[in-house]
């Protein structure tokens, strides 16, 4: 039967350190996963806040178009007209850009196709302006005031293509970007409280198992107490008593198998050799007298 009293102080004192060596580790690889959890999240969060900013510059840049095409609308020269066709231009670059930055951003499939309908419509707002509102306005700066009829009727065809053809598709657009943002928020918000809860799942891991080293350290600190440093004060009275000339004090821990024991069974046999050479001096010194009465 295995006894603690058998087992070597080296070996003792090794499993006290391994035992040591695994609360912190496993103390270090705790924090180090509650950490990667709320980073993870954390990361997440900053991702779809990063996506709602993009949606909120894609929701400006839209304003930016239907101005401009407001531009076209009130242009009195050729000049104008250009120039606010230039700008219609340059937004739709602007905007498709960001369309596909945040087509790559968004993990939500049913908003990744959201993203892209707004890039359709976009598209379709834009494209009529350049292929049909503008050659009206032009026709329309190029036709002579005096030609009131004519520039009526160019006037009335303008109004049913914005009415029937481009008005429509800005409410639309509105709502898809406004659905597209809440839906970031939402995910935002729902990453944003996952980093909180891991942190905190986190810190909670940390000072439970924490205490839970604490207390199997401190079980191996009694441990060592009791199975080395208890043994070895147990033998200082008798070695004090064998300093002082008894050679016949018991011994503590000459049964045990550990260093303990072989210091105790070399005492012993110290103590025990000590005696026998006295008494033999002893005997010696009586028969010295004997022999001396006799002469």
């Amino acid at each position: 039967m295995l006894s603690l009293s058998n087992i070597s102080i080296g070996r003792k004192l090794a499993a006290i350190s391994l035992v040591s060596i695994l609360m912190i580790g496993t103390m270090i690889g705790v924090a180090h996963y509650s950490n990667g959890r709320a980073g993870g999240a954390s990361a997440g969060a900053v991702s779809q806040l990063r996506t709602v900013g993009k949606v909120q510059d894609l929701e400006f840049q839209f304003s930016q178009a239907r101005i401009g095409m407001r531009n076209l609308q009130l242009a009195e020269t050729t000049d104008e007209l250009k120039k606010a066709l230039t700008f219609l231009k340059q937004k739709q670059g602007s905007i498709q850009t960001l369309v596909t930055e945040i087509e790559k951003r968004l993990l939500v499939a049913a908003n990744r196709d959201r993203v892209t309908d707004v890039g359709k419509k976009v598209d379709s707002y834009l494209a009529g302006a350049e292929a049909r509102l503008a050659p009206l306005k032009q026709s329309f700066i190029d036709t002579p005031a005096s030609d009131v009829a004519r520039r009526q009727e160019i006037e009335h065809a303008m109004q049913q293509l914005q009415h029937s053809q481009l008005d429509p598709l800005v409410q639309p657009t509105i709502d898809r970007l406004e659905e597209i943002r809440h839906v970031a928020e939402e995910l935002a918000d729902k990453d944003a409280h996952a980093a909180v809860a891991a942190m905190t799942d986190g810190e909670m891991m940390v000072i439970a198992f924490g205490a839970f080293a604490a207390l199997v350290l401190i079980g191996a600190a009694f441990f060592g107490s009791a199975t080395i440093a208890r043994p070895l004060k147990n033998m200082v009275q008798p070695l004090e008593k064998i300093a002082g000339g008894n050679f016949t004090v018991d011994i503590p821990g000459t049964g045990r198998k550990d260093e303990v024991g072989q210091i105790a069974g070399a005492v012993h046999d110290m103590a025990a050799k000590m005696s026998q050479t006295i008494a033999e001096i002893k005997a010696s010194g009586r028969e010295v007298t004997n022999a001396s009465a006799e002469i």
